[in-house]
């Protein structure tokens, strides 16, 4: 008997920054998945930097062995490049919160990212007010998990959840006086422990046995302005004054121009960059440039429009900014 394995989803991750699937993510699978996944006879595979639900298939390939439409799969994402924030635009978040990917609104298609909390079982809830007393109730789908009242002397509600199933709650302050508060959490003890940057919970629908989805998840890159800050040495004050940066790469790039002008350099960067006997200059970007892995090529220093240096250097994923230092100088006559 041959075993057949047939799609059921695919989780994909890109960015623009790499113009293309995003390297920089790795899948996590949490025990309760796991157990869903065996039971349904699903399989879970890295595949073209994609992660890929199969079915099992029964003899005549037609069906599923076992039909898991209607389970819940959770999945959480780590990030492996710690200067991913460098050159990402991130989604505006409370720090210290976890970003939250489902399929609820649409079942072929991935919403959000909302920030949640991650939570363990049991966890405490630092009240986000001064008034008191303040009864504070773990929440979820508008049904109370558990309740307690804060009083005079206390900062935070304390909550045991075990025993609750793992996945997205509220925690509902309401104020002496009627005011609300809500914060959202997410229970998931393993993808606290593991830290992972964000969470994605697919409710398995009957019709990706027959028209498999691919939930996408894409990342922009920052749009920054590109400097360069030339530090000159030993060159007249007419070399200077003919020097500039220009792109003579976008044609064959098939981009759009970047143009360059002189820029104004703040007494702090001035003092931290120019040297002894030195000239510095700042040539920047016109527009902000968006950041990517491959640098553009061609972007030239010049002097009298001939290019003395052919391809300027790019910022480098470790860069927080698009600001690079370039040293032009020629060697002092005896």
């Amino acid at each position: 008997m041959r075993t057949q394995f047939k799609r059921l989803l695919a989780i994909s991750v890109t960015h623009a920054y790499y113009g293309g699937p995003c390297p920089d993510v790795a899948f996590t699978i949490p025990d309760d998945t796991r157990r869903v996944l065996g039971g349904g006879r699903l399989l879970a595979k890295i595949l073209d930097k994609q992660l890929i639900i199969f079915y099992e298939a029964d003899t005549s390939g037609a069906a599923p062995l076992v039909n898991a439409a209607g389970t819940r799969l959770r999945f959480g994402f780590l990030l492996t490049n710690a200067s991913f924030g460098n050159f990402t635009v991130l989604p505006i978040a409370p720090r210290g919160s976890t970003l939250l990917y489902d399929n609820a609104a649409v079942p072929g298609t991935l919403s959000g990212p909302t920030p949640v909390m991650l939570s363990s079982s049991i966890f405490a809830h630092v009240v986000t007010g001064t008034t008191r007393p303040v009864t504070v109730t773990a929440m979820r789908a508008g049904a109370p998990l558990q309740t307690d009242t804060v009083v005079e002397g206390r900062t935070t509600a304390t909550f045991d959840l075990r025993g609750i199933k793992p996945g997205r709650f509220d925690v509902r302050e309401v104020f002496a006086g009627g005011t609300t508060h809500i914060t959202p959490y997410y229970l998931d003890p393993e993808s606290q422990r593991d830290a992972v940057f964000a969470v994605v919970e697919i409710d398995a629908a009957a019709g990706f046995y027959t028209t498999p989805p691919t939930f996408s998840i894409a990342f922009d890159a920052k749009e920054q302005a590109l400097r360069y800050y030339v530090v000159v040495s030993n060159y007249s004050a007419p070399d200077v004054a003919a020097l500039s940066v220009g792109d003579a790469g976008f044609v064959e790039e098939g981009r759009t121009q970047i143009a360059f002008a002189a820029g104004a350099i703040d007494a702090t960067t001035a003092a931290t960059l120019t040297i002894p006997g030195s000239t510095l200059l700042l040539f920047e970007s016109q527009v902000p440039v968006r950041r990517r892995a491959v640098g553009r090529r061609k972007i030239q220093l010049k002097k009298n429009n001939a290019a003395i240096i052919e391809n300027l250097p790019q910022p480098a994923a470790t860069n927080p900014t698009a600001d690079l230092i370039v040293h032009l100088s020629k060697p002092k006559r005896p």
